[in-house]
């Protein structure tokens, strides 16, 4: 919710609540003017005052509240989704990594296999059976 939402939200609450404490005070001394023959009681007139503004304060809350929610859950499902999203490029990358280290491995372990060949293809061709302390990898 923006800056300036909150801010009409909260003028709204005051004025509702400041425009709803001048009426029942002035009305409590206007009123016996125009109705003679009945007699206003000032508590009735606050009491009235009270739950008017009580449940518009408590309805506007609600309101608010509500809106506050779905919006929070929306935010809570798009961090979800960019944490999944992260975390399976991740999973990429270690999988890619994973591939080109076996692929190094069998490149190294091929290399050293055809090293050892031509070390016996040697050895043989000339003769000796044993590499004359040579290793082989």
């Amino acid at each position: 919710m923006s800056k300036e939402n909150k801010k009409g939200i909260y003028i709204i609450i005051t004025v509702i609540a400041l425009v709803g404490a001048v009426v029942p005070f002035a009305a409590q001394f206007i009123l016996p003017f125009f109705f003679c023959n009945q007699q206003v009681v000032g508590a009735e007139v606050w009491n009235q005052y009270v739950s008017i503004i009580l449940g518009i304060v408590a309805t506007i809350t609600s309101i608010v509240s509500l809106i506050l929610g779905f919006k929070s859950e929306e935010q809570s499902n798009a961090t979800e989704r960019r944490t999944r999203d992260l975390l399976q490029g991740i999973e990429t990358r270690i999988q890619l990594l994973s591939q080109k280290q076996d692929q190094i491995l069998q490149s190294s372990l091929m290399r050293d296999y055809s090293e050892s060949k031509e070390a016996v293809s040697v050895n043989l061709a000339s003769g000796r059976s044993n590499p004359d302390d040579e290793q082989v990898n």
